[in-house]
């Protein structure tokens, strides 16, 4: 009987997957029944939280809609479930974090996001890689039918005659996942890495069932292949319903999670049976690596360039107990720290420039790149690099830093006191890095590094903006400087935005700002080519005459704080 069970739970990890489990709700999308009823967020919220957890979820919000109360209900033999009770409290102090900077500084929001995806895969890794090896299992299983698929992408056969009918959007997609699948190596960031590879696969590809049944031919291969791309991608589409909820509700800055042999009222169920986590998976080969490392919410995990071929290892190879809570980024930072910020989360750290270079320092020693809404990012220059190779070299000469140090509370100390008096540049020199002059043979990052923040271009915040696709609420800045104050809807915050890009593109930063701060930006575009339907020409506005115009200062905002738009959206 117990063979049967395991046996069961192996076949479906989060139960049985229907199509609102593959809602995407990273966008500001309102999905629909029909044409006229919405979906209910906050029984999207219970249903996922349920078959993440594997227990019956029951939410409860009081009266005066100051808090959230959520029950969970699960069996006694659910071990695996109460070794992650901490990290239920990291979801919990997230949440709480979410809820309260929804309209706030996004550099607060994004590290609150962070967290709760770090919870998350915690709390999912052991199903993760089950999932994992299920892929690897039935690629091998269908071996001949995968090959076929690679010969015919690549026109083997016959390389005059390539298959024109080919779904090679997909066959693209299902030859990356294969590679990752089989390259898997057990960290962190591969991990992320898949998550988020099958996450797309669902987000952006129509008819996904179908279409991989098409390519295929072979219907049971496919239906196996989609079944376990859906499973693979389930922590993510949690994870944003779960911000869009806290975004979307006032109530979770007091959200509880209470797990009880019984749970009141009325419940949501989509619970399945969960395996117990002492007994031994022989067909697992993959162990936890011994240091958590933290995943971003979005874009791509590539491996570090070093200039110098600095070979630094990440230094806690043995969390212990004391941080390991803390999330993989302070938990890699911590010999960095001083002795009274040891031990503390990164939102605690004082100020915001410690905070950022402990983002920096945290991340790349995890071989990973910043997220690019993070003020980090922002502050230590990888928003003036012009693509992601580039800031692959600017991370490396970071990780030089690092590696060559002798204290290491001591270059940390240098690079927070270069990025607050703007001498990241002369610390390059200072290590014998001045080549990077060479490696950016472009002005803009050495003039963004040394430049002053309150007298640097608002044309950085606009990329930086830009960047992030699922960002629709631009800063105050912005708004007086490119017209996003006449958006009324997102749609044309998303269309504006657009514009910019190819305007960005054609002119390049320098010349946006100079049109932007001259009250020239239709007039700019226009005599540049960039195409504007005439509906848009009415955004493209500045404050123009205002002293402040173009600079990323306080200067004439008093006007564009506070929410971008009037309507929220309720849970």
């Amino acid at each position: 009987m117990a063979s049967t069970q395991h046996q069961r739970v192996e076949e479906k990890v989060y139960g049985i997957l229907g199509k609102e489990d593959l809602i995407d709700d990273s966008t500001g999308v309102i999905p629909m029944r029909g044409l006229k009823t919405e979906l209910s967020l906050k029984d999207r919220f219970a249903r996922r939280l349920s078959k993440m957890l594997g227990a019956e979820t029951d939410i409860q919000q009081a009266n005066n809609d100051n808090r959230v109360d959520i029950y969970h209900t699960r069996s006694r033999s659910a071990n695996r479930l109460r070794i992650g009770l901490d990290d239920v409290r990291a979801m919990e102090a997230a949440l709480a974090s979410i809820a309260k900077n929804a309209d706030g500084p996004q550099q607060a929001l994004q590290i609150a996001c962070d967290e709760l995806w770090n919870a998350i895969l915690i709390l999912n890794r052991s199903k993760i890689e089950t999932i994992i090896q299920r892929l690897k299992d039935t690629l091998q299983d269908y071996q001949t039918t995968y090959i076929d698929l690679v010969t015919r992408m690549f026109g083997v056969d016959d390389p005059e005659y390539k298959d024109t009918m080919l779904d090679r959007e997909l066959g693209d997609r299902i030859i990356l996942l294969s590679q990752q699948v089989n390259g898997y190596d057990g960290s962190t960031r591969e991990l992320d890495v898949l998550i988020q590879t099958a996450s797309e696969i669902t987000r952006v590809l129509p008819h996904l069932q179908e279409r991989l049944r098409s390519l295929l031919e072979k219907t049971l291969f496919a239906d196996r292949l989609y079944e376990l791309i859906c499973t693979l991608g389930f922590p993510e589409r949690v994870h944003s319903t779960m911000v869009r909820s806290a975004r979307a509700s006032q109530a979770f800055e007091k959200v509880v999670f209470h797990f009880k042999p019984s749970s009141p009222g009325k419940t949501v169920s989509f619970a399945i049976p969960i395996e117990n986590s002492k007994q031994p998976n022989p067909t697992n080969p993959f162990s936890p690596p011994q240091q958590q490392e933290k995943p971003k919410l979005r874009h791509f995990e590539n491996t570090i360039t070093n200039p110098k071929a600095v070979n630094l290892t990440p230094p806690f190879r043995h969390p212990q107990p004391a941080t390991s809570s803390l999330g993989p980024v302070m938990t890699a930072v911590q010999r960095y720290l001083a002795r009274e910020d040891k031990g503390l989360a990164l939102a605690r750290l004082q100020p915001a420039t410690k905070q950022e270079t402990t983002q920096l320092i945290g991340t790349i020693l995890q071989g990973k790149l910043l997220p690019m809404q993070s003020s980090a990012w922002y502050a230590f220059g990888f928003v003036a690099t012009k693509n992601e190779d580039d800031e692959q070299q600017l991370a490396g000469l970071y990780m030089a830093l690092l590696g060559e140090a002798d204290n290491s509370e001591a270059i940390f100390r240098e690079l927070q006191t270069a990025l607050e008096k703007d001498l990241l540049v002369t610390l390059f020199d200072k290590h014998g890095y001045g080549h990077f002059r060479q490696l950016f043979p472009y002005p803009h990052l050495e003039t963004f590094l040394k430049t002053p923040p309150q007298q640097r271009s608002t044309v950085w915040r606009l990329r930086q903006f830009l960047k992030d696709p699922t960002d629709d609420e631009p800063p105050a800045c912005l708004q007086r400087d490119y017209g996003f104050k006449y958006c009324r809807q997102r749609e044309e915050v998303l269309r504006l935005k657009e514009i910019y890009t190819r305007m960005l593109r054609k002119l390049g930063p320098k010349d946006l700002h100079t049109a932007c701060v001259h009250g020239r930006l239709f007039g700019t575009a226009a005599k540049e080519g960039v195409e504007i339907d005439p509906n848009d020409k009415r955004f493209l506005n500045s404050d123009y005459g205002s002293p402040f115009l173009g600079l990323d200062n306080a200067g004439g905002l008093e006007a564009y704080r506070g929410p971008f738009y009037r309507r929220k959206l309720k849970l």
